[in-house]
């Protein structure tokens, strides 16, 4: 009987070597729940980017058995022993890693639970065989990824060109590209102001004082810095060397470090006369610089009273209205903020108080026209009866005269002659005329 289940557990534990050996090997995510990575670094010179929170799994050999291995993680001041496994007996010598990683001696596999931001560095493996003589010594880059998180910008610079001028973002990340690829050049140097942090020797970094900050990534010949500081500023150097120590080549280039715009803040008003005047600005944020669009395109001279397109203050003209939008970038970050405006009300009510003053000034002229004109015609009617009556006093007095005269001239005739028929006795008087009866 115990020679019949001798072959099923045979047969079953073969069967559960094959399974695990395809869901590490296969290296995709299809066989994975969202957040597990797999990694081999054996053959592959890029980094190991698993997800904080997530798992990762890291292939070391295909078989473990009869094998003496050490994890080591390489720091500046030397390397720290995470896990080794003599006799098939693991253990583990870093608190950092305690109940999260282990290691599956069925695959050669290590198994890194609940991945932390600081898990990311250099890491080595030494294999040995039993006799205790190494067999292998394998480099790795473990670079954790932020998971649903974004800690800062990440900005990326080409810095294969001698005197090249590269910006990364305060508190976020840079990617510069040192060289095309790294498989032919034996050794390289990165120095910062003549201070080596990084030190590459056939395709494996040597311990840097940037710790987990910097990652080299071999395959693709680029250098990426993360939470940097206002320090981390200055000229760099990269120089190469061949296999005998000679240099080959040395070039640099300056990496400055701009503190991100945010929070754009866009402030409009209306003045006395109608124009309206607009400020922006950003609550953070090195050499911002500002530009200015309305309804997508630039603003023109015809619509712009003071200030031009450049500056944080313009003041607009009384017709101008639609969609502005001020943006303000510097070389590591670029937001907007965009505003509706109208024209402002105080115009309108100024065009319908001039109308409103001219309609009346314009019935008040009419009526003053038209009162002068009657008084003018008023005027002339009693002026006109006026000399009339004058006319006719002078008439009357002249007729009074000229009766009297005529009076006295009868009386004087009357002594020497006695009046016929034909004298005139009396006048009559008409009105401007005098005539004998």
């Amino acid at each position: 009987m115990f020679s019949r289940l001798k072959p099923q557990r045979g047969r079953i534990r073969v069967m559960k070597q094959f399974l695990i050996l395809l869901l590490v090997v296969a290296g995709t995510h299809a066989f994975f729940p969202v957040g597990e990575t797999t990694c081999n670094p054996t053959n592959n010179t890029c980094p190991c980017t698993p997800l904080t929170e997530g798992t990762v799994y890291i292939q070391v050999m295909t078989n473990a058995s009869g094998r003496e291995l050490k994890f080591l993680k390489v720091l500046p001041n030397g390397n720290i022993t995470v896990l080794s496994l003599k006799k098939e007996k693991i253990t583990m010598t870093d608190k950092e890693f305690n109940n999260r990683m282990k290691f599956i001696f069925e695959n050669g596999t290590l198994k890194i639970t609940n991945v932390r931001r600081n898990d990311s560095g250099q890491y080595s493996i030494e294999v040995l065989n039993s006799n205790g003589v190494q067999e292998e010594n394998i480099h790795f880059t473990l670079d954790v990824k932020d998971k649903g998180k974004v800690e800062g910008v990440e900005t990326y610079c080409d810095g294969r060109q001698d005197g090249a001028q590269c910006y990364g973002a305060l508190g976020g990340s840079v990617e510069i590209k040192l060289m095309d690829n790294t498989s032919k050049i034996p050794r390289y140097h990165l120095l910062k102001n003549s201070l080596k942090i990084l030190d590459v020797k056939d395709n494996i970094a040597l311990p840097n004082i940037t710790e987990y900050r910097s990652v080299i990534f071999p395959c693709t010949g680029t250098f990426r810095l993360s939470d940097l500081s206002r320090n981390d500023s200055g000229n760099y150097t990269l120089q190469t060397f061949d296999s005998d120590g000679r240099s080959t080549g040395e070039w640099t280039f300056q990496l400055f470090i701009q503190a991100p715009v945010s929070s754009v803040l866009l402030v409009s008003e209306c003045l006395s006369l109608g124009e309206r005047r607009v400020s922006c600005s950003s609550e953070r944020g090195d050499s911002p610089q500002y530009s200015w669009t309305l309804d997508g395109r630039t603003l023109t001279d015809a619509e712009l009273l003071s200030g031009d397109d450049e500056t944080n203050n313009i003041t607009l003209k009384q017709h101008v209205s639609g969609r502005l939008v001020c943006s303000v970038k510097n070389n590591v970050s670029n937001v907007s903020k965009e505003q509706k405006i109208y024209i402002c009300a105080v115009i309108l009510l100024l065009m319908v108080g001039v109308l409103s003053a001219l309609v009346i000034f314009l019935v008040v002229g009419i009526a003053v026209i038209c009162f002068q004109k009657k008084k003018q015609n008023n005027k002339s009617v009693k002026q006109k009866e006026e000399e009339d009556d004058q006319v006719e006093r002078r008439a009357v007095v002249k007729v009074e005269v000229e009766v009297q005269h005529a009076q006295v001239k009868t009386k004087k005739r009357s002594r020497h002659t006695k009046p016929t028929g034909g004298d005139c006795l009396y006048a009559t008087v008409h009105k401007g005329d005098l005539s004998d009866c």
